[in-house]
């Protein structure tokens, strides 16, 4: 947050290996500003053993990559996930809809916030 100044966008990267969990190399290169509603939820770690993590962009890093912040808005909703079938307890998690493909993406349940922000799920 120190640097938002400077670099004032963020990239979502995950590690893209055979470990890599599907869900998480979907959101691999997504880029918003540090501001975006996306990162209240989706800011890494997103479940246990994830090694994805935040790359800080500045202007000229968006430039030099060619690459185009997006806009989370109406990709992200809440659903009810399950947290124990043996409670059988039900939270809410944010979820993305990838605006290409459909696909619905969540952090695990009680993973869905930025732990840095102190902001609550969205």
């Amino acid at each position: 947050m120190d640097n938002v100044d400077n670099r004032p966008y963020w990239e979502y990267v995950a590690v893209l290996d055979n470990r890599t969990r599907p869900e998480h190399a979907q959101l691999h290169g997504l880029i918003y500003r540090y501001d975006d509603p996306f990162w209240a939820s989706f800011y890494p770690p997103n479940g246990w053993r994830c090694r994805c993590r935040v790359n800080a962009l500045s202007n000229y890093n968006l430039k030099k990559k060619d690459a185009k912040p997006g806009n989370s808005t109406g990709t992200l909703s809440q659903e009810m996930r399950l947290v124990s079938k043996k409670s059988g307890e039900y939270k809410p998690v944010t979820v993305y809809t990838d605006p290409l493909t459909g696909k619905k993406i969540a952090p695990d349940v009680g993973w869905s916030h930025n732990p840095a922000s102190g902001l609550n799920d969205i």
